[in-house]
């Protein structure tokens, strides 16, 4: 994330971000739904 930040770009740093919390969230939800049904 060197690249990014040290640019000042807060368009790139958004973006990073974003997707972060995008595969956070699908993954928390896969290990949800996986376990609801292992119960």
């Amino acid at each position: 994330m060197t690249g990014s930040e040290r640019s000042g770009d807060p368009e790139d740093g958004a973006a990073a971000w974003n997707t972060l919390f995008f595969k956070l969230t699908v993954e928390g939800c896969r290990a949800g739904l996986a376990w609801l049904f292992a119960r």
